[in-house]
């Protein structure tokens, strides 16, 4: 999907929080938007009444893990994936 110009990435996360989570990766800003499969506060809150799972909740945060580029010294950038 595209928006703006911009290639968007939705990718279902089964039974992670819920069995409905999505992780949505804008590729061109190089931002992951994770919604409640991550929270920086505590631990992850999995919905076990709505499908989450604590297998599907490692599965998610390790997709992250995957897509997201750490920040190095590059010459052309700062920062890696927000």
């Amino acid at each position: 999907m595209y928006l703006n110009g911009e290639g968007i990435e939705i990718l279902h996360q089964p039974a992670a929080h819920t069995d409905g989570d999505v992780i949505v990766f804008f590729r061109r800003s190089d931002v992951l938007v994770a919604g409640d499969v991550l929270d920086t506060n505590r631990f992850p809150v999995i919905d076990v009444a709505r499908g989450g799972t604590i297998n599907g909740e490692i599965s998610a945060l390790n997709r992250l893990v995957d897509l997201a580029i750490p920040s190095v010294p590059i010459v052309s950038r700062d920062a890696g994936t927000l």
